[in-house]
């Protein structure tokens, strides 16, 4: 064998256990809730965190202190569990929370996460993306069946032709590869990752460190 031959052999066995090791990571996280909240304990800080929480996808007033920025899979296990937590932070918080969601859809393993990520898009262009997002999450083994368009319609979607019009929109899948675009420049390991505000959480956090989190930024705010 030549050396170039070994050269180019020994380049591929390296791509080759990188991607492995991508693989393991995102499975890890997905599979194993408890690694993942270990890997949150601990945030970094995003200088440029307000460039990531620039969505349609918004829970929560465009005034409030704290802004929780999401990125997330509706078909992720952790995510779901996630979900609760975040839904026990806005029940106690209000106002003075937001929550900003960026469609990150993990197609290898979930199969329907991309699809209701972009019917999320669709609700969230008629004012209805709260509903949506809540229903798929405590719907989540019933992602495989779910009517996108009549779900719509149940939750107060006005025009469900526009609706399904956007579910096909050119527009509506660049605006899901602008999410994954910047996913990737966060370096997200799998899903779910969190911003709150400033503070990266790569995992997905105790509801008793987030909610300490939101207590402390909340309060600063107030300063």
């Amino acid at each position: 064998m030549g050396l170039r031959q070994k050269i180019e052999t020994a380049t591929s066995a390296v791509i080759a256990l990188c991607a492995l090791a991508i693989t393991l990571s995102i499975v890890r996280n997905q599979f194993f809730p408890g690694v993942a909240r270990s890997a949150g304990l601990q945030p970094t800080r995003e200088q440029a965190w307000k460039q990531y929480a620039r969505s349609d996808m918004r829970i929560g007033p465009a005034s409030a202190p704290v802004t929780i920025t999401e990125f997330s899979d509706f078909q992720c296990p952790v995510c779901s569990r996630l979900y609760r937590e975040l839904l026990s932070v806005r029940r106690k918080r209000g106002d003075e929370i937001a929550i900003v969601y960026r469609n990150y859809p993990l197609e290898d393993l979930h199969p329907f996460a991309r699809p209701a990520a972009i019917a999320a898009q669709c609700a969230a262009k008629q004012g209805r993306f709260a509903d949506y997002h809540d229903f798929l999450f405590e719907h989540q083994d019933s992602l495989p069946t779910i009517k996108w368009t009549g779900l719509a319609g149940r939750l107060g979607v006005a025009d469900t032709v526009s609706f399904a019009r956007c579910l096909r929109a050119p527009e509506t899948v660049t605006q899901l590869k602008r999410d994954s675009t910047d996913a990737a420049a966060l370096q997200i390991p799998g899903t779910p990752l969190l911003l709150v505000n400033e503070w990266v959480f790569r995992g997905a956090p105790s509801l008793e460190a987030l909610d300490s989190v939101v207590a402390r930024e909340v309060a600063n705010a107030r300063r």
